[in-house]
C-alpha cells in the first residue's frame, strides 16, 4: 500500500543543524515582514496567492491575512528581545473594515459568509487579536457575540465553525478566569457532541462537515474529526466526567480504525466518504494526513492505549520516510507544519531522535525558504501558510518546543 504521493515531497538535505543560521533567518523574515508593510494597505498580496488563488484585495484574517501576520511578529518579538518591534495597534480598525472585502474573493466555493464569525478566517480571530493589543471591554463584548452567533454553524469544522470558535473561549476563560468563557465553552462542546455521529459502515463516531456544497466526513486537523477533537482536548477540563469518558473512548476508537497501516507506516485518508472532489489521496500536511491526525489528538496520549500510541509513532514515520513538501511554505501544508509532528511525539515519547528529526526538516525549511524568496524577490508574511509560520517553527525547535501556534496557545 502506498500512503504517500511522492511526486508531492521531495529528498530531505541533511545538513547539521545550524543555530545560528535558524536565528538570521527569524531576524530577516521579522524585518522583511515590517519593511513590507504599507499602513492602512497592510501587506502586498504575494505573487503565489495571486497567481494561485486570484487574490487582489489585502487579506486580513488569521488563516492568511495580516491578524495572522500581526500575532505572528508579536509573538516572535516576545521570545526575542532584540527583534525590531512595530506597534499595530492603530490598523485593527482598517483590518475590521477591509474583513467582508477579504472574504468576498477568498474562495467563491466555500460559499463562506462576508460576516462569518470564524476563528481562522472569520471576525472571531481578528477580535480575539484586538482584545490583546488594546483589551477594551467591548471587544470582549463582541467576541461573546461571535462565539454565541457561531455555536451552531453546521459547517462544524476548526476553520470557520464551533471547534474554532470555542478555542477563542478557552483562550480568553484562561486569561480572563470570567464565567461567561467557561459557559461558551462548554456549550460549545454540547453542540459538538450533539453532532458526533456514530458511522455504521465504519464503526466508529465521526462529524459531518457540511462545506463546498456537500456533506463530508473529514478527518484533518483543519476541516474535520481531529481539529473537533482537538477543541475539547484543549478544555477536557471543562467537560462532564461522561463527556471525558466519550471524548477518550470515540476519538481512539475512530483513529485506530480508520489508520492505514503498512508496517511501521501510518496514515489517514483525508475523507472517509468518497475522495474530495478533484482531490489526491493520501496528503501528509497539517491540513489533511499523519501531520493533522498527530497535532489533532496528541494531547490524549497520557490516557490513551498502547496501540493509539504506536500508531501515531507509526504516523511520525511515515512523515520522515515521505520526506518535506515541495510546498515550501509554513503550517499548514509545508514543512514546518509537518515537522511540529516531530516536536509533539519528542514530548510525548521524551525520544531525542524526534527532535532530531524536527531539526533536519527546519533546515530543509530554511533553504527552501531562501529559495523562494529569492525566486520571487519577497517573502510571505502570512503565519499559517506563510514565512513567519517558519519562523514560528525555527523559535520553537531553538526553545524545543512543542506549541502549535494559533492552536495550543494564543
Amino acid at each position: 500500500m502506498t500512503l504517500y504521493i511522492p511526486d508531492r515531497h521531495e529528498a530531505l538535505q541533511t545538513m547539521p543543524w545550524s543555530l545560528t543560521k535558524a536565528k538570521q533567518i527569524i531576524t530577516e523574515i521579522v524585518e522583511s515582514a515590517i519593511n513590507a508593510f504599507q499602513g492602512e494597505q497592510l501587506w502586498p498580496v504575494h505573487p503565489d496567492l495571486k497567481n494561485e488563488y486570484n487574490i487582489s484585495k489585502p487579506i486580513t484574517g488569521l488563516f492568511y491575512g495580516a491578524a495572522g501576520s500581526i500575532w505572528a511578529l508579536m509573538e516572535l518579538q516576545q521570545r526575542n528581545a532584540q527583534l525590531p518591534l512595530h506597534d499595530f495597534t492603530p490598523y485593527m480598525d482598517t483590518i475590521i473594515n477591509k474583513q467582508a472585502a477579504s472574504l468576498s474573493e477568498f474562495d467563491p466555493n466555500a460559499k463562506i459568509q462576508t460576516d462569518a464569525p470564524g476563528y481562522l478566517l472569520g471576525y472571531s480571530g481578528i477580535n480575539l487579536l484586538r482584545w490583546k493589543l488594546t483589551h477594551d471591554a467591548k471587544v470582549l463584548d463582541d467576541l461573546e457575540d461571535n462565539i454565541k452567533s457561531n455555536m451552531t454553524n453546521p459547517i462544524n469544522e476548526l476553520m470557520w465553525a464551533a471547534p474554532g470558535t470555542m478555542l477563542c473561549a478557552w483562550f480568553l476563560y484562561l486569561e480572563t478566569g470570567e464565567q461567561r468563557w467557561r459557559d461558551l465553552y462548554q456549550q460549545s462542546a454540547n453542540y459538538l457532541f450533539s453532532t458526533w455521529e456514530f458511522d455504521t459502515l465504519h464503526q466508529c463516531h465521526i462529524w459531518v462537515q457540511h462545506i463546498y456544497g456537500e456533506n463530508a466526513k473529514y478527518l484533518g486537523a483543519v476541516h474535520g474529526f481531529a481539529g473537533n477533537v482537538f477543541a475539547l482536548l484543549q478544555g477536557m477540563q471543562l467537560l462532564s466526567d461522561d463527556q471525558q469518558q466519550q471524548l477518550s473512548s470515540r476519538t481512539e476508537k475512530t483513529i485506530l480504525t480508520t489508520a492505514k497501516i503498512d508496517g511501521y507506516l501510518a496514515n489517514w485518508l483525508p475523507r472517509l466518504d468518497e475522495p474530495r472532489t478533484g482531490g489526491d489521496q493520501f496528503l501528509v500536511q497539517l491540513c489533511h494526513g499523519a501531520p493533522s491526525i498527530v497535532l489533532g489528538v496528541a494531547s490524549l496520549w497520557p490516557l490513551a492505549s498502547e496501540e493509539f500510541k504506536q500508531v501515531l509513532i507509526n504516523a511520525g514515520n511515515l512523515i520522515w520516510q515521505a520526506g518535506p513538501l515541495k510546498k515550501p511554505w509554513g503550517l499548514c501544508h509545508g514543512t514546518a507544519g509537518n515537522g511540529y509532528a516531530f516536536l509533539k511525539l519528542y514530548k510525548l515519547t521524551g525520544n531525542k531522535f524526534w527532535y532530531e528529526r524536527a531539526l533536519q526538516f527546519a533546515m530543509h525549511a530554511m533553504d527552501q525558504y531562501e529559495t523562494m524568496r529569492d525566486h520571487y524577490a519577497c517573502i510571505r508574511t502570512d503565519a499559517w501558510c506563510g514565512d513567519l509560520g517558519l519562523a514560528l517553527y525555527l523559535q520553537d525547535c531553538i526553545d524545543e518546543r512543542d506549541k502549535f501556534p494559533m492552536m495550543d496557545y494564543f
